[in-house]
């Protein structure tokens, strides 16, 4: 087993936690890849684990470079399930299915996945690793991310939902010039900065596509999608194929791509430009799954992230018929997710320089950040009433401002 795959197979109990699963689901009706068919298997053990904390019990050894740590319980479901949670996230780092991270700090442990040497075993009642590295920096890592993991078997739920901040480095020759998200070395020619314009560059011209036939203006959105096709065939995919020529699902990624500006460009063309608005919707989801596989860093999928759980949240509120009582039911475990993944967006830093952003539209984007909190929490402050009109209306206000801000990435001036 490589030193990488097993500083990931290590990772893997805490990258479900700090993923809290909203983003292994995928775009699902959204039109993308949906959950895969082991997902409900691996969040319900999940689940199960972070609900029994109190028969969970951690040791930690904290070493000159990492930690030494035990957990174990007595009771014998908790023990097969703590061992079989490993196996199933094994597996998913193996086939490539990795539950992606939305923490600050697990995304930086990740970051160093390949400093750090790490031994495992099974114990009679869990689970014994060591985790080192002779970085010093990462050996902070380490220590970091084994305190967060026991405050997840101590308090359960409310510390999943959380974020943990990076600790302070001082700056070394090793990892000065590279910014927290961004998975090349130093002395690597890094592609990151190269990747974030060509990806910033589309968006300014998909967006408008997007929004414009959401919003069914018509010569608006003919001369959008019309733009996005013509620069897709002349640019974006040779562009985007040279930083994914190693990943073996872009080929196929790049194909459906290309169907749907195809099928969405026939949509605004007959007129149909509700269909074309959900015909392009997928396209920001499966750009952003590529970059998750290939640890491209990218502002814009902070809010994408968002998004997915926003749109379960606010899709069948908006809807005319009846609401069922499951909806409502899920809601709270939605609310949480949506106050977790809006907490990255907050930050998230989106250069002005890069995405072409006037000084009053990078100033916009603070306050429009701070109307999404508020409607967050204002929803998860109705849900306990049980007032159903309350919490559709609640429900239905996280949108506006999240597409207010999302449109400001959007490039419109050649649609006027």
């Amino acid at each position: 087993m490589s030193i990488r795959l097993s500083a990931l197979l290590c990772l893997c109990f805490t990258m479900l936690v700090a993923s809290d699963f909203a983003q292994a689901q995928g775009p699902g009706f959204r039109g993308g890849r949906g959950p895969d068919k082991e997902f409900a298997a691996d969040r319900d053990v999940f689940h199960l684990l972070l609900a029994n904390g109190e028969k969970i019990r951690r040791e930690v050894t904290e070493l000159e470079d990492g930690v030494e740590t035990v957990t174990e319980s007595d009771d014998v479901e908790i023990i097969s399930k703590i061992q079989e949670h490993v196996d199933a996230m094994y597996r998913r780092v193996d086939e490539g299915r990795p539950i992606r991270m939305r923490d600050p700090l697990f995304a930086e442990v990740f970051r160093h996945a390949d400093k750090i040497e790490m031994k495992f075993e099974e114990t009679e009642k869990g689970v014994k690793v060591t985790e080192t590295s002779a970085d010093p920096y990462v050996a902070t890592l380490i220590k970091e991310h084994a305190k967060v993991v026991s405050n997840f078997v101590k308090h359960g739920f409310d510390e999943a939902h959380k974020n943990h901040p990076v600790p302070k480095q001082t700056a070394s020759a090793d990892t000065a010039a590279k910014p927290a998200s961004c998975p090349c070395q130093q002395g690597e020619t890094c592609p990151c900065e190269l990747d974030a314009q060509q990806f910033a560059s589309f968006d300014r011209i998909y967006i408008p596509a997007l929004a414009l036939t959401n919003q069914q203006k018509e010569d608006a959105a003919k001369k959008a999608v019309q733009r996005l096709s013509e620069q897709w065939d002349a640019k974006y995919a040779k562009t985007f194929h040279s930083t994914f020529e190693n990943d073996e699902a872009w080929p196929s990624d790049l194909s459906r791509i290309a169907q749907a500006i195809a099928v969405a460009k026939h949509f605004v063309e007959s007129g149909s430009y509700a269909s074309a608005h959900e015909t392009l919707e997928p396209i920001r989801d499966i750009l952003m799954e590529a970059r998750s596989r290939n640890q491209v860093p990218y502002a814009l999928d902070s809010l994408s992230r968002f998004h997915a759980v926003m749109e379960e949240i606010v899709k069948p509120a908006m809807k005319p018929e009846p609401i069922n009582d499951e909806y409502f039911s899920q809601l709270t475990e939605l609310g949480k997710q949506a106050d977790a993944l809006w907490t990255v967006v907050e930050q998230t830093e989106f250069p002005a320089e890069l995405f072409g952003l006037k000084p009053e539209t990078s100033k916009s984007l603070v306050q429009i950040q701070k109307m999404e909190r508020m409607a967050i929490e204002n929803l998860n402050k109705i849900l306990p009433t049980g007032d159903k009109q309350d919490i559709l209306k609640a429900a239905k206000s996280l949108k506006p401002p999240f597409a207010k801000m999302y449109m400001s990435f959007g490039n419109f001036s050649h649609q006027e």
